[in-house]
C-alpha cells in the first residue's frame, strides 16, 4: 500500500525484476564454481597430492581387511561377486593392523591387463585397482609391490613401471604376512586292531576362532588339506575300498540327518579327494575307489562358508568305507593335527604414485 506523500525509492521495498535478477545471478555463481573446481582438479600441488594418495593407499591396504572382510573368496568370473567387493584391502582384521592374509596378498597380486579379464577370474589392471583401492576422480598411475623378507622370491607387483622422475609419492611399510597351517596328518589302524568302518574329521569351528586371527587354524576362510595315511589289506589280502563321504552338521551326523555329499557342488570351491596320490574319488564307480596307500582330502577355501556354515558350528566330514580301518572314532582337525602351525613372515611393502 502506497503511503501517503512518500516518494517510492523511499518505501523499501524491492521491485520483481531485482528480485528474478538476483536469483538467476546467484545461480549462475554457483554454477561456475561447481564448474571451476572441476577444471582445477590438475592444478593442485602434485608432490603434496601423491604423498597424500600414497599414504592413504598404504593405510587402507595394511590397516584395513577391505569390504566385504572375506573378498578374497570372491569368485571374480561372477559380475555380481566382482561389483560387491568394494575396497582392496589386505588386514587380517582391523584389530590386527600390519599382519597381512596370505590368501587376499595372492589375489591381490593376481592381475591382468588383457581385455578379457572380466572372464579370467582376475582384477583389472588398472580398472579395479583405481576403483577399489586407489579412488578419486584423478586417473592416478600406480605401483604396489611386496616383498618376503623370510622366504628368497622376487617381489610380487602389480601396476605401471615406476617412472624416472622425482614427482611421485612414496611410502615404504614393515608388514607381517600370516603363513597358513599345512596340511594335517592322520595315521589308520592297522587291519588286526580296526574296528570300524569309518574315519571321522571333525572340525570345531568355535574352538579354533578362540585362538587369535594372527595364528588361527581357519577351515572357513582357508584351504583344508587332510592327508589319511598307512593304509593295510585285511587278513583276506583285500584292500579297503571307500564307500561314501558326508559332509554333516555336529552331533545330527549322530542320527544320520544333516549330511550333503562330497560331490554336491561340481565347482569352485569344491572338495577333492585323491586315492594313492593319483586318482581322484568316484562316488558314481566304488571299483575305483580301493585304497592301497593314502587318501588326500581337500577343501577349498570358503567351501564350510558356502554350505552355511559359521564360526559357531561343529562339522564332521565322515569317510565310509566297506571294511574296518580304524579304530579311533572321531579326528580332531586342530593343531595337534597339522604338520605346520600359521606362522608370521616379515615382508616389505611400498607403494609410488604419480
Amino acid at each position: 500500500m502506497r503511503v501517503p506523500r512518500k516518494i517510492d525509492r523511499e518505501e523499501g521495498l524491492l521491485s520483481l525484476d531485482f528480485l528474478i535478477g538476483f536469483t538467476i545471478f546467484l545461480i549462475a555463481l554457483i554454477f561456475v564454481g561447481v564448474m571451476i573446481s572441476g577444471l582445477l582438479v590438475h592444478l593442485q600441488s602434485r608432490t603434496i597430492d601423491y604423498d597424500a594418495v600414497a599414504y592413504r593407499t598404504s593405510v587402507v591396504l595394511v590397516e584395513d581387511p577391505g569390504e566385504p572382510a572375506n573378498w578374497q573368496l570372491a569368485n571374480l568370473t561372477y559380475p555380481e561377486e566382482r561389483a560387491n567387493v568394494k575396497r582392496l584391502g589386505l588386514a587380517i582384521q582391523k584389530n590386527y593392523p600390519g599382519i597381512l592374509l596370505q590368501d587376499k596378498v595372492e589375489k591381490f597380486f593376481n592381475d591382468t591387463t588383457s581385455a578379457g579379464c572380466l572372464a579370467e577370474g582376475k582384477f583389472c589392471n588398472p580398472e579395479d585397482y583405481r576403483e577399489k583401492l586407489i579412488f578419486g576422480d584423478y586417473p592416478y598411475y600406480f605401483n604396489i609391490s611386496l616383498k618376503n623378507l623370510d622366504v628368497p622370491s622376487p617381489p610380487l607387483t602389480v601396476g605401471d613401471p615406476i617412472p624416472d622422475r622425482t614427482r611421485y609419492g612414496y611410502i615404504k611399510r614393515i608388514v607381517k604376512i600370516q603363513k597358513p597351517d599345512s596340511i594335517h596328518l592322520y595315521n589308520v589302524i592297522p587291519d588286526s586292531a580296526s574296528s570300524l568302518k569309518t574315519a571321522s574329521f571333525r572340525f570345531d569351528i568355535a574352538e579354533l576362532y578362540d585362538v587369535p586371527p594372527p595364528y588361527r587354524i581357519d577351515p572357513l576362510n582357508q584351504n583344508v588339506s587332510i592327508l589319511l595315511q598307512d593304509f593295510s589289506p585285511n587278513t583276506t589280502g583285500a584292500w579297503p575300498n571307500i564307500t561314501d563321504i558326508q559332509i554333516c552338521t555336529y552331533p545330527i551326523a549322530l542320527t544320520g540327518g544333516g549330511c550333503i555329499g562330497a560331490d554336491v557342488y561340481e565347482d569352485s570351491p569344491r572338495m577333492i579327494v585323491t586315492i594313492d596320490g593319483n586318482k581322484e574319488y568316484d562316488s558314481g564307480d566304488p571299483a575305483t575307489n580301493t585304497v592301497t596307500d593314502t587318501v588326500s582330502i581337500n577343501l577349498e577355501k570358503g567351501f564350510f562358508t558356502r554350505i552355511g556354515y559359521d564360526r559357531f558350528g561343529t562339522i564332521d566330514l565322515i569317510m565310509t568305507f566297506d571294511q574296518n580301518v580304524t579304530n579311533q572314532v572321531v579326528y580332531s582337525y586342530d593343531s595337534d593335527s597339522a604338520a605346520s602351525l600359521p606362522e608370521l613372515q616379515s615382508a616389505v611393502l611400498e607403494v609410488w604414485v604419480w
